[in-house]
């Protein structure tokens, strides 16, 4: 099972990946990429209660962009913020083939 197809990678019924991605601060690009594109740059779990929240930042054709992957179950949200921070500096479609067989 490949991590963009995990059944736990859902938020209220949606699925959650890729994220949907925003331009990171003082970029003046018009554009919003979208899909698996870019390259993880960093990870931050999430602050709040229920950690159910972890931010990306990718860079992607010169600019940098945020994401916010919500996830409904905070034990797979804590587990995938692991799995995230040890890709970063893969590219988003790499990522989304990670064999995630073993959390089902």
């Amino acid at each position: 099972m490949k991590l963009r197809h995990h059944p736990l990678m859902t938020y209220y019924g949606a699925h959650s990946w890729p994220p949907t991605w925003s331009r990171r601060r003082d970029s003046c690009e018009n554009t919003r990429p979208t899909g698996e594109v870019g390259i993880l740059k960093d990870v931050l779990p999430s602050t709040v209660p229920a950690q159910k929240i972890c931010l990306l930042v990718i860079e992607h054709d010169g600019g940098e962009y945020t994401g916010a992957l919500l996830l409904d179950d905070p034990v797979f949200c804590r587990e995938i913020w692991t799995i995230l921070v040890q890709n970063c500096g893969k590219t988003i479609r790499d990522i989304g083939e990670i064999d995630m067989s073993h959390t089902l």
